[in-house]
């Protein structure tokens, strides 16, 4: 049985997300925050348009955002709910 059935995130999607934590020095563009632990920062790129059917959203940098944590918590569980203006 084999252990590695997790299916793997495509190169171009890792590097886009890589690029644009590196523009914003991972702070959230919703709220600002930045996650950091002993000097490293953490954060989470996100498609604003999802990739999949039905939006067929675009796998390019002005289709990702650079997300807190937190933000993106609520994306997930409350997606209409979040009414925070971007910074």
């Amino acid at each position: 049985m084999s252990g590695n059935n997790q299916s793997k995130i495509p190169e171009g999607i890792v590097f886009l997300s890589k690029k644009i934590k590196e523009l914003y020095n991972h702070q959230c563009q919703v709220c600002g925050t930045v996650l950091e632990i002993q000097d490293l920062r953490y954060a989470e790129g996100a498609h604003i348009k999802p990739l999949d059917k039905p939006h067929n959203g675009e796998d390019i940098l002005e289709n990702i955002l650079c997300l807190c944590l937190i933000i993106m918590f609520f994306l997930i569980e409350e997606p209409f709910q979040l009414q925070i203006p971007m910074i």
